[in-house]
């Protein structure tokens, strides 16, 4: 991919456009701070689903602007072109180890270099138990369900997040997907979230409640 023939920058009014499709530049401080905010408010699953959702949008966008802007040969030259798109857009630097595609089945193996998402946990939070590169999860997730049209489990294997040398993620196929990773496409259920931010509302209106009865004793 040439960066220069994907986006496109008016000096005078400001606007970024990436395939005609309007961007923002943003700095990884900021996104951190969302970050921890969103952890603090929502707690860290909610605010998991979220990162994932917004990393999930990103990548099936760039995917659908990516197809339309070049004549693919191959599906997997375009299913390549994702690591290179993700590395140029800033987050993170890809590099894929292992790919494995045909009608029935999907396997990616790769890794990731630089990831702000990392650093960012770890200034706010420290280290964790758990992989933390959620928005980037999300983003492969996106692009390769959009290329390769079938719902494609995303997981870290490891995560400097949570002191591992190094951060890796495979990308595969339901039918190639370990046991355990099964159930992380619960994170993308909208109905869930919003169950979940319903559930949350309740528990304050009862606490609110709560509280304003102890005030009238």
């Amino acid at each position: 991919l040439v960066f220069d023939h994907l986006v496109d920058i008016n000096p005078r009014t400001g606007v970024i456009k990436f395939n005609e499709k309007r961007m923002i530049l943003t700095s990884t401080e900021a996104m951190g701070f969302l970050r921890r905010d969103l952890m603090r408010t929502l707690g860290v699953e909610r605010a998991k689903s979220v990162l994932l959702r917004y990393g999930w949008a990103s990548g099936y966008n760039a995917a659908r602007a990516v197809k339309k802007a070049f004549p693919w040969r191959t599906k997997e030259e375009l299913i390549l072109a994702g690591p290179a798109l993700h590395t140029l857009a800033g987050p993170v630097m890809v590099e894929t180890d292992e790919i494995r595609v045909d009608d029935h089945s999907f396997y990616m193996r790769g890794s990731w270099f630089y990831s702000y998402e990392y650093e960012e946990h770890v200034r706010h939070f420290g280290f964790s138990d758990e992989s933390v590169c959620w928005t980037l999860i999300g983003f492969v997730k996106g692009y390769l369900t959009c290329v390769y049209d079938k719902d494609i489990i995303v997981y870290e294997e490891a995560c400097k997040g949570k002191q591992d040398h190094q951060c890796t993620f495979v990308a595969c196929s339901l039918n190639l997907c370990p046991p355990q990773h099964l159930d992380s496409s619960r994170y993308f259920d909208k109905e869930c979230l919003v169950s979940e931010f319903d559930s949350m509302y309740q528990r304050l209106e009862q606490t609110q409640l709560a509280i304003q009865r102890a005030d009238l004793l």
